[in-house]
């Protein structure tokens, strides 16, 4: 249950290059352990308060832009950790075993323990689920995602929340210092293997469940630590796709742009009130060729092209089916690829690619082929 619940979570937190935060709150969450039992409070509650809490102070901090978020989670994560340590120093009648919430103990794990990790990965999963799409937006676009009405302030909330409680639950197997690397190690490892969203979901809850469980078996039979063997299983994992996907490129070739087949890229966006999720087909915008040829310099539908004196010809695109700042960047870098292209500059709202072309190997028709192979097209009325 902990490998699945720690591979659904570290999807959103790879995605998003968080995986420092994933590391700091760990620490965070076992200052809060401490004190909680100073206090003689519940642990589950007053660790997943303590490390909720601070997931807000980072974020809150984090956006007044003076500091680097990175900053602001080694602050924070660091402070709430000294103070769990200074009070094991100051207060020495705990009967709790605090190193095995560093380091983790599988033997430690009581049926009340197991009950609360099965409640937090139902209760977890089902936020991700009622709030997948609004996750996914803010996770690939969160600039878009306020413009389109997202409530982007609580789905951070409530991931925060979530991920919070998932550390909590996982602490008494995994241990604050191993918890990262089952977070992260599942969803990186599922990200070589795959392009789509969907399929990295449920690939990272898998290999989650995969490195749990074979983690456990090497564990007893060498009879060494569970959180370690645990985390080096997931590693050899790691190994073994990263080789693979190696393998996989150097065997592949590239292919004639001509028969390159469709692939595509995710991403949500909002019509009316209705917010989805959906693929926008494209091909791949890295087969162009560089060399000129003998086509036909006049402007192609979509296109109006602009000489100038020096030598210099502007050139305006109306570029239709892009939706979000990942397709802008799309066609900018499809564009920014073909020779004799000087600059480009892509607006979303408008829909329009101004380019900058010198020389004869630059013309209309290559920008026109370029946008179609990102996925796009130049629409008449250029």
């Amino acid at each position: 249950m902990t490998g699945a619940i720690c591979g659904l979570i570290g999807v959103y937190i790879v995605l998003r290059n968080m995986s420092y935060i994933g590391h700091g709150l760990s620490h965070s969450v076992f200052g809060g352990a401490v004190v909680s039992y100073v206090m003689n409070w519940n642990f589950y509650l007053g660790a997943g308060l303590w490390g909720f809490m601070s997931a807000l102070l980072i974020n809150a901090v984090a956006k007044r832009k003076k500091i680097g978020a990175d900053a602001v989670i080694g602050i924070v994560t660091t402070a709430s950790f000294a103070v769990g340590v200074v009070l094991i120093s100051r207060v020495r009648r705990f009967t709790r075993n605090f190193e095995a919430a560093l380091f983790g103990n599988i033997l430690g794990v009581t049926t009340e323990d197991l009950v609360v990790i099965a409640g937090v990965s139902v209760l977890s999963a089902l936020v991700i689920f009622v709030l997948y799409k609004q996750l996914l937006f803010t996770t690939f676009d969160p600039e878009v995602a306020k413009v389109y009405g997202v409530p982007s302030e609580w789905v951070e909330t409530a991931f925060a929340l979530v991920l919070a409680a998932t550390i909590v639950v996982s602490m008494q197997v995994l241990g604050v210092m191993l918890m990262v690397a089952a977070i992260v190690i599942p969803a990186a490892t599922a990200r070589l293997l795959t392009h789509s969203f969907h399929r990295l979901v449920f690939a990272s809850v898998g290999i989650g469940v995969l490195c749990g469980v074979g983690g456990m078996y090497f564990s007893f039979h060498t009879n060494a630590a569970s959180g370690a063997t645990i985390v080096l299983f997931a590693s050899a994992v790691f190994a073994a796709a990263l080789a693979y996907d190696s393998i996989r490129r150097a065997v592949v070739r590239p292919v004639p742009a001509s028969v390159v087949p469709a692939v595509g890229h995710e991403h949500s966006h909002q019509h009316g009130d209705i917010l989805h999720q959906h693929e926008h087909p494209s091909l791949r915008d890295t087969e162009h060729s560089h060399h000129p040829t003998a086509e036909s310099p006049n402007a192609a539908p979509g296109v109006a092209a602009v000489p100038e004196g020096n030598g210099t010809r502007h050139v305006r695109v109306i570029v239709d089916g892009m939706t979000c700042s990942y397709c802008v960047r799309a066609v900018e870098r499809a564009i920014g690829r073909l020779e004799g292209v000087t600059a480009v500059r892509v607006d979303l709202p408008s829909r329009t690619a101004d380019v900058s072309l010198e020389g004869p190997a630059a013309t209309p028709e290559r920008i026109r082929q370029a946008i179609r192979l990102a996925g796009y097209r130049a629409v008449e009325g250029a």
